[in-house]
């Protein structure tokens, strides 16, 4: 189980180079970026492939069996060897890792866009373009939907956020009444 930075560094750098080595970067980076919410916010789920009472047979099978069609193979496959060598647990961190790994070998930042809905491919495209503007960087953004939201957007690239939800809206607007 990767334990030190090195070590969680590395593991992304094989997800890196595997994706790389197949030409399925982006294909692996969405992949990740939608599974690794599922496994973190899911508390069965974690549980289950972090328990050492099962073994790792059984992970890999039920890994495979709800995440197979879902995911990316190389990603797939990653996880799998996550789970044969102790470290599904530090997902998150490994995943962070990738993304900063991918965003050094594309010479941009990389980042998120959050919505509570389907956003056009133009909509994310012009998003991606100011915030690349603000940042003087290249800006690729994962999206991803939050159902939760009751509008607006967030982006965060990095250090950088911009939270324009109507949530945050609101949670500063009552702040402000009740100060």
């Amino acid at each position: 189980m990767p334990s030190t930075q090195a070590e969680t560094d590395a593991y992304a750098a094989v997800l890196l180079n595997l994706a790389r080595a197949t030409d399925s970067l982006e294909p692996v980076e969405q992949s990740l970026a939608d599974v690794v919410p599922v496994l973190h916010e899911s508390e069965p789920l974690r549980a289950f492939v972090t328990d050492p009472v099962i073994d790792a047979e059984g992970k890999r099978r039920a890994l495979r069996e709800l995440l197979g069609d879902a995911v990316h193979p190389v990603l797939l496959g990653f996880l799998c060897l996550l789970v044969e060598q102790g470290g599904i647990a530090r997902l998150k961190d490994i995943a962070a890792a990738f993304f900063e790994q991918v965003s050094d070998v594309r010479h941009s930042a990389s980042g998120e866009l959050v919505s509570p809905v389907e956003l056009p491919a133009e909509t994310v495209a012009a998003i991606e373009a100011e915030t690349g503007r603000l940042l003087n960087k290249q800006v690729s953004l994962r999206t991803r939907i939050d159902r939760s939201l009751l509008g607006g957007v967030s982006v965060q690239v990095g250090d950088f956020v911009v939270d324009g939800t109507i949530d945050r809206q609101l949670e500063r607007f009552r702040d402000q009444l009740m100060q």
